[in-house]
């Protein structure tokens, strides 16, 4: 088993050579199993859709192209991006500063337990210029969207610290299970997780703030408005959007499941959280993800209004989660 890593060659890059661009790549590797990896044939460049193997560790890098290493016995949790792939994510505006990517659902943003390489900031710096870009807030590996990301580790001290006066509002679209009989919804519940939750990540509502069981409890608001009905099956399903006031975890997926409205897809919020639990003994069935009626619980960033030098600006998801009603969800709605 081996896992093909590769990385986009730019001429901003300063690696002198293959070594240089290896050591940045693989930075836990020692020399001797960087040679390792040559010797055996693991390393090849690609130029205009043709590879070739390289046989010397201290090889010119060409000017364009891609480093693809083949890492044996390897292997990372199932993502939309594939290694060697072109990752998931595109590029919708940036400045100099920073840039604003729409990412795909499935894909972690940064690392995990399971996702070395398969990660937004991971394939970012790979298959971008900037190869210290920093994450400037995060996304649920499901939740697909728009992030922000500074370019380099300058621009990522200077914006991390006043990242409310640079994100002026943050809107989400989501389909719900059910049929709301509101129009919208000023959401104000506290949240907190609960000591005696089976799903340590589960976020609840809180209804009595003297209670133990809950252990950090925060002031959350999000603004829900319904955009639409639709009936699929003989069940009712609405597209909602949702604006944060403030910015928690779960905070939309939590609101939207204490409303009673979870999100389609959500192994945690819906279904009492069964999904979840049984994801954790083995992979999910095809039956279990006909249930779910998606791959991935189905939220996506929107609308990201930033606040940068020029003043204002708008910048929305090139396909937006619309009320055409898709014949089977799949996560990529």
């Amino acid at each position: 088993m081996s896992y093909p890593l590769s990385v986009t060659l730019h001429a901003t890059d300063d690696w002198s050579d293959l070594t240089a661009c290896l050591n940045w790549l693989l930075p836990r590797h020692t020399p001797a199993e960087l040679m390792g990896l040559v010797d055996g044939g693991r390393v090849s460049f690609v130029q205009a859709h043709e590879r070739s193997v390289v046989t010397a560790l201290n090889a010119a890098l060409p000017r364009t192209g891609e480093v693809i290493v083949e890492l044996p016995n390897h292997s990372e949790a199932p993502s939309p991006s594939g290694g060697s792939m072109r990752p998931p994510w595109t590029l919708v505006w940036e400045n100099h500063d920073l840039m604003v990517v729409n990412k795909a659902p499935g894909l972690p943003v940064s690392r995990t337990t399971r996702n070395l390489f398969d990660t937004l900031i991971s394939a970012v710096r790979r298959h971008s210029p900037w190869r210290d870009a920093r994450l400037l807030h995060r996304l649920d590996a499901e939740t697909q969207g728009l992030l922000v990301i500074a370019k380099y580790e300058a621009a990522d001290r200077r914006w991390k610290k006043k990242l409310d006066r640079l994100m002026l509002h943050k809107r989400y679209r989501a389909w719900v299970i059910g049929r709301p009989e509101w129009q919208q919804q000023e959401v104000q519940w506290p949240l907190s997780e609960r000591s005696d939750s089976a799903i340590r990540t589960q976020m609840y509502a809180v209804n009595d703030a003297t209670d133990p069981a809950f252990t950090k409890i925060k002031e959350c608001h999000t603004r829900v408005t319904l955009l639409e009905t639709v009936v699929h099956g003989g069940q009712d399903y609405s597209l909602v959007e949702c604006e944060l006031l403030t910015g928690r975890k779960h905070q939309i997926r939590a609101h939207l499941a204490a409303l009673g409205h979870p999100i389609v897809g959500d192994k945690i919020y819906a279904h009492e959280g069964h999904y979840y639990l049984k994801r954790l003994q083995g992979p999910l069935s095809q039956e279990d993800e006909k249930a779910l009626m998606a791959h991935t619980h189905c939220l996506q960033s929107y609308e990201l209004v930033l606040n940068v030098k020029d003043g204002p600006v708008t910048i929305r998801v090139p396909q937006p989660f619309s009320a055409d009603f898709p014949e089977e969800f799949d996560g990529s709605v």
